[in-house]
């Protein structure tokens, strides 16, 4: 039996008892499209499984799991050939889009955007500006204190 008839009778099998849900290992994480590729118990890997709930989605919440960890795939409708990710064990990345405000989550930290603006730059201005202050009478701003926070700020904040 070819590999061909063999998936053709896995694949029947599978539809004369469909699971809704199933947990899977994932294998490949495509943020591009926005899918990932995963392999069930069996040893059977499903390839294009949607991470939003449209195809094409621009605007949406995304959560990219972690290679290797475990995700519970669901079918939309009964069919094998349109699938989702309902949850993931191990969260990789977050990505939110609403409007023009743009969040992005990973381990290296955080990146808020709106329109043009992200709000490490606008930080990394507001302190550079403050240590241009220099007062004549009382007690000048605390560069090298503002310079730390800077730093401590951009270790959160990501570029």
């Amino acid at each position: 039996m070819g590999l061909d008839d063999q998936l053709k009778k896995q694949l029947e099998a599978f539809r004369k008892n469909p699971h809704g849900t199933f947990p899977a290992t994932v294998e490949s994480v495509d943020k591009d499209n926005k899918t990932i590729a995963a392999k069930d118990l069996e040893g059977f890997t499903f390839n294009e499984i949607r991470l939003t709930a449209s195809i094409d989605e621009e605007k949406a919440l995304v959560v990219y799991p972690q290679v290797g960890t475990t995700v519970l795939v669901s079918m939309i409708g009964n069919e094998l050939e349109h699938l989702f990710v309902s949850s993931v064990s191990v969260v990789e990345s977050l990505d939110v889009t609403i409007a023009d405000t743009e969040l992005h989550m990973d381990a290296d930290g955080y990146r808020l955007k709106r329109g043009d603006e992200d709000l490490r730059s606008v930080l990394n201005d507001m302190i550079d500006e403050l240590n241009k202050i220099v007062v004549i009478q009382g007690q000048s701003i605390n560069v090298v204190a503002m310079t730390q926070i800077k730093a401590r700020l951009n270790n959160i904040l990501k570029a």
